[in-house]
Parts: structure tokens; sequence; C-alpha cells
């Protein structure tokens, strides 16, 4: 009796729509509070996986969707393998010497099973890929591109036996992986290829095109909208419209005041109820030790009611100044898959998620660039007005950041054609550059009285000990902060270790693949194919990197290698070379450039089903433990005219109500101070003798969420009733 495997789409439709629904409703994927734990992750991608055999029973190209199939379980079984947390650190493969569970053994199974399919498979074949890599590689450029690409997969550990198993298990599992989408593009039939060929014309143009020509499109707006609304959602669902770092706090207090037309804060009446990280405190006034210029941006959301709203918007922005910037430099083939690959990329979507500054900086640097490009091309005033301005405002974001796009982009504006046309613009650019930055000047005088002292440096100043926060080497430089800050001192074994770090974090989050993403761009530079173009981009890679290797600090894992961010565009533009490399010397001359195409898409859709959940359910949501469980108690409690005492840790117990102050405190709006002491607790008692008191426990202390154990009870009451004692 034949079988006839149409029957099976109904099955696999029915799995898995079941597996879905099981892993939902089980408890087995929650914790006490039924909250969704990143083990889900894995039941959904095989619900995935079933679905895209189902779709792919009735067509001819069936193999190559199983093969995806594959892919998708094969990553979400090695994400399930790495211990990452929501806790600062990098994270790393669990190893033999770690204590496995089950899920962990049958995740280990399934990465064997794809590895035995794929080497079966790859038998017939290895001969090919083996003349391939020779003819257009030689041996050793394709022994550094694989020391390269297994170096940089996983974080510096100081166990070498632990680092040597990570090493290994994390090699195996991008190979087994690289290995798989070769014989999902190999699978690919012919004629598949030809509708796609036709396809990717029609969305992306002529790869071979020369033409140049800078315009926003439907692509481009169609693009960025999607931007906007995935990193909107993801603050919404994810980051729960709350801050989670120190630093977004900070920014959120401090936009709230420059909302209001403040400098700076009067004092509290109880300061030491009230005291939080990256805050400096003088006897008549209070500030933020950031500069203006994200949090004025901020300020604007802030007004509106919808500060979460502001990074999103500024990273559709963004995504259509990347889509000019990319038409200036290349083709619009090329413009288009970097614009792509931007809105694939988990480290632009989730810093759009945030509150940090750093989707402003790269906004400011892609407009100064794209600005910069058109003077060369156009040498007309408003450009250089522009770019100048553009370079300016991100010094009055991120300080370093403004030096380093300054100077790069100083040395390209030299490229414009005529002396007199240099002449003309370059003193322009320079000098709207100075006048935008110097606004920090007076900002500095009236809050740290020199126009030269930047609040940041008076902090770590006072705070620490002088000169621990400035640029340079020397055993005086850093906090020595574990293994964000192993080594005391700052000198070349920091430089090593912060670049690896930053590297591997790259590497990761740049586009979540499990093949490595940085993989292409790897093949790229030893291809011995590049050109001026790609040089620049390498120049800008180098230039960041060198830069930030003077300071003490890599920025840790929040959001990837966040000092790093100014690299992103030419990472992605170097990714797209590395894929015409690929892609021009594929046996299938015609349609080539088409299954280099559909492996990179392939590996995004890929790492959208599973590497963007899985992040923002282990990692991103509640983040260090900082959660607004805060709010629900006020909404299920009328806390207006109270004074909220949360007791637990400074961080982040008190960090994270922190924000919900308002600036100048309203006889209706409940005022959220620490009850760090005994003594702290009677002097608020005694200075807000009106407001009625609540009695809040944080998640230190809870184990889960905020939780009120006493009020409404008058101050007086409590005084009178000696209820102070813990």
């Amino acid at each position: 009796m034949h079988f006839n495997v149409k029957y099976l789409q109904p099955v696999f439709f029915i799995f898995s729509i079941f597996i879905a629904i099981w892993a939902a409703t089980t408890p087995y994927f929650r914790n006490n509070e039924e909250l969704l734990l990143s083990a889900i992750c894995l039941p959904l991608s095989f619900s995935v996986a079933l679905f895209i055999l189902a779709a792919s029973v009735k067509r001819n190209s069936n193999k190559s969707f199983a093969w995806l199939a594959l892919l998708v379980v094969g990553q979400a079984a090695a994400l399930q393998l790495i211990h990452a947390g929501n806790l600062i650190g990098y994270q790393h493969y669990k190893t033999i010497n770690m204590s496995l569970t089950d899920i962990d053994f049958f995740c280990l199974a399934i990465i064997a099973l794809q590895a035995c399919i794929t080497f079966i498979a790859l038998k017939s074949t290895l001969k090919k890929i083996y003349n391939w890599i020779f003819t257009h590689l030689n041996t050793w450029k394709t022994i550094a591109i694989l020391l390269a690409i297994t170096t940089i997969s996983i974080a510096p550990s100081f166990n070498r036996l632990i680092q040597a198993q990570e090493l290994l298990l994390a090699s195996f599992i991008q190979i087994v992986n690289i290995l798989t989408l070769i014989l999902l593009l190999k699978s690919i039939p012919q004629e598949t290829l030809g509708k796609l060929t036709l396809k990717f014309h029609q969305w992306f143009g002529d790869p071979d095109s020369s033409s140049k020509k800078s315009s926003l499109d439907r692509f481009a707006i169609i693009i960025s909208i999607i931007v906007v609304v995935i990193s909107a959602l993801l603050n919404i669902f994810v980051y729960e419209q709350h801050p989670h770092i120190p630093d977004e706090v900070t920014y959120l207090i401090q936009a709230s005041y420059f909302s209001q037309g403040m400098l700076s804060l009067p004092p509290m009446l109880v300061p030491e109820a009230f005291n939080i990280d990256l805050m400096l405190y003088e006897s008549s006034y209070w500030y933020s030790i950031f500069p203006p210029g994200w949090p004025a941006a901020l300020a604007v959301g802030s007004y509106l009611g919808a500060p979460w709203l502001v990074n999103p918007v500024l990273a559709g922005i963004c995504t259509l100044l990347i889509y000019l910037l990319a038409q200036e430099l290349f083709n619009r083939f090329t413009a288009r898959l970097i614009t792509l690959l931007f809105c694939f990329s988990p480290w632009f979507i989730f810093l759009a998620m945030s509150y940090m500054a750093h989707t402003m900086t790269l906004t400011c640097a892609i407009a100064a660039s794209y600005a910069v490009a058109r003077m060369r091309k156009s040498p007309e005033i408003k450009w250089a007005i522009l770019a100048g301005s553009m370079i300016g405002l991100t010094s009055l974001i991120r300080p370093m950041d403004g030096l380093i796009l300054a100077l790069i982009l100083g040395f390209w504006a030299l490229g414009i054609k005529t002396w007199k046309q240099k002449l003309k613009l370059i003193p322009v650019l320079g000098l709207t550059t100075l006048l935008t930055g110097a606004i920090t000047l007076p900002y500095n005088e009236a809050l740290t009285g020199s126009a030269t002292e930047f609040p940041v440096m008076t902090y770590f100043n006072v705070t620490y000990s002088p000169g621990v926060n400035s640029l340079g080497f020397g055993p005086d430089k850093g906090l020595h902060w574990g293994g964000l800050d192993p080594y005391k001192g700052h000198g070349l074994r920091d430089v090593i270790n912060n670049n690896r770090q930053n590297t591997f974090a790259v590497n990761i989050e740049l586009f979540g693949w499990s093949t490595g993403s940085l993989i292409l761009v790897i093949v790229f530079l030893f291809s011995g194919t590049a050109r001026k173009k790609d040089y620049w981009m390498l120049w800008i890679i180098l230039t960041v990197a060198g830069f930030h290797s003077l300071y003490w600090f890599n920025g840790g894992p929040d959001f990837g290698a966040r000092y790093w961010y100014l690299m992103i565009f030419p990472a992605i533009a170097l990714s797209v070379r590395g894929l015409f490399f690929i892609g021009k010397r594929l046996p299938d001359e015609k349609n080539g450039m088409t299954q280099a195409v559909t492996g990179v898409i392939a590996l995004s859709i890929v790492s959208t089903i599973n590497f963007l959940p899985w992040r923002s359910i282990d990692k991103y949501f509640h983040y260090r433990n900082m959660q607004p469980g805060i709010t629900q108690l006020a909404k299920q409690n009328d806390f207006s005219n109270g004074l909220i005492l949360v007791k637990g840790n400074r961080f982040p117990d008190y960090m994270s109500v922190a924000s919900y102050n308002l600036t100048t405190p309203e006889p209706k709006h409940p005022i959220y101070a620490w009850d760090k002491d005994l003594s702290t607790r009677k002097k608020l008692l005694q200075a807000y003798p009106n407001r009625v008191v609540w009695l809040v426990h944080g998640p230190s202390i809870t184990g889960s969420s905020y939780k009120l154990v006493s009020g409404p009870v008058s101050g007086k009451e409590l005084l009178n009733q000696k209820v102070l004692q813990r």
C-alpha cells in the first residue's frame, strides 16, 4: 500500500498547534508567579518547525523547508544549553562540570541528532565543499577563518578547563549549523531558485547595478514602521515600560526635571531616603551626572507622557537614515540588504526597546555621515551645517562617541573634490560642530562650577577617587568590578580582555545567528577582495575599538557591546560584502547571489523565531531584578497623598521605584522613599506628617514582586504606636 505524503500535512499542523497550546498552558514552563520561563522557547520552536514542515508538504522545495525546520530546532536546543539569565554577566554554555538537567540532556541529544543527520546528508558533498573552499580561500586563510570563528564563539573565562569544554561545544554547534545551512541552500530546486531570483530582483534590485540614487521609498518606510512597532511592543511586553539599568533610572529622572525647565532638583527633606546611583548630591541641589543631549530628547516623551516611545520612534528615523546613507555608498541592492539586516538585528532592536542613549547616538551619527556623504557629492553649506550639528549633538549625548565621530567624518570630509570647496565647507563643518558641542560648557558651569568639569567626572572623583574614571592607563584607573573589570588598574591585559568580551558580544547580538553573527565579516576580511570603501568600514570599526581601549570599562553585557555601538553600520555593511563574495563564487553562477541572500534571510528568520523571544524572556524581562510591581500596587491601592516606604536593597528595590517620584512633589501624588533604616524612617515620618504611610517590601526580601505589608496608616500613628521595628 502506497502512503500518500499529503496526509502528513494535517498531522504536522495538528501536532504544531497541540505543542503550542500545551507549552502555553502547562505549569512546567512557568515560575511560582505564573511568569513564563525561557525554556518555553524550545517547545514553541518545535511547534514552528512542525508548521514549516506542514507548509512544505505539497511543495517541490520540501527538502529545503525540512532543513530550515532542523535549523530552527537546532538553535532552540543550543540556546537552552546557555546559562545567561537576567542578572548582569556574560552568557556561557553549560559544561560537564555543571549540574545538567533533564532538559539539557534532551537538548544535547537534539544537537547530536542534528549533527548526525547533517553529516550523513553531506557525505557525498564534502569533497565539493572542500574544493570550493580551497579554490577561493587557500589553506592558511581557511585555518585563520576557522580559528577566528571559534575563538569569538565564547566569552573569556578564568577557568581554563571550563573554557576549553565550552569552546569545543560552541565551535561544534556553529559548524553543525553552518553545514545545515549549506544543505538547506543546496536542496533548493532550480525552478524555485529561478523564481526567487526574479523576486529578489523585484524586492532588492539588480545586485550588479552600479547606479546610486539616494531617496526614500515604500521599502524603507515599511521597514522603519516594522522597527518602530517591534521595539515598542518589546518595551511594553518585555521591558514593561520600566527602567532596568541604573543609567535608565537616572535618564528618566533627568528627563522629568528637564521637561519642567529645570537643570537640577531642589534637595529632598530626607536626602538619604532618596539616594540613588549616578546622581550628585550638593547641599542645595542634586542632579544627574549624564550629559544633557539624550535626556533632553527623552524629556519630550516625558512631557507627552510617553518616554517609552522615544527610542522606538528614533529607531524608525534611524532606519530611514541608514537606507539613505547606504544608497549613497552602495547600489540599491546592497542598501536594501543592509537596511533589512538592521531590522533583523537584535542588537539594534533591543537597544531601541530600552531607555538607553545609544539609539539617539546612532541616529545622529548616521545623519551626520549622510550629510558628509552628500557634502562630498554636492558641496553645499547646508550639508556642512547639518553634519556639524549632528556631530556636536552626538558629543552632547556621549562625548567619547562624539569625538570618534568627529575624527572619522573629519577625515572623510577631506575627500571633497576641490581645495576651494574644502576651504569653504570644512571650516563650517568644524565651527558648527564646536558651537553645538559647546552647549555643554554652560551646562557644566551651572552644575559643577567649572565649564570643563563634566558631572560624570565629578561623580567618580567624589564617590571613588580622583582620576579613577579618566582615559588612559595606570594602576589608578577603574573600579575592579569582578568579571566586568577583573584586573586592578588599566593596562594591556585589560585592553585584551575588554576587546575579547566586546567582540564576543557583537558576534552574539549583531544578528543572533546560530552560525555566529560575524561569520560573513570574517570570511570577507580574509577573502582578499576588499575595496576602498570596505577599508573605510574596517577603519571605523578599528577606530571605535581603539578609542574605547583607552577607557578602563568595556560597557558590560547590557545590550551587547553597547560602547561599540557606532560600529554596527560598518559591521552590517561588511557582512553584506561578505555575502557578495560568497554569492558571486557559488557554482550556480546564475542563482548564486539568490542562494547567498536566501541563506542570510533564513538565518535571520530562525534568529527571530528563536533568539529574539529567548533573549526577551531569559534576560530582559525583569532584567537585573528591576520590575514595575510598585505600579501594580499603586493601581490596586489608593497611593495618592501617600508616603510609600520601600524596604529592601538600594538596588534594585528602591532604584526600581525612584523614577516614579515627581521631581516637584504634589499633594495628590505619592512619594516613594527608601526605608533604609530605623533612623531614616523616623526622619521621613517627621518630615511628611500629613501623608498616609504605606509599607512595602521589595523583591530582594519577597523573592518575587513588591508586596504591601502595611497601610494605609498615618505617620503620627506609627510614631505613637512605635510601630518602627523591622
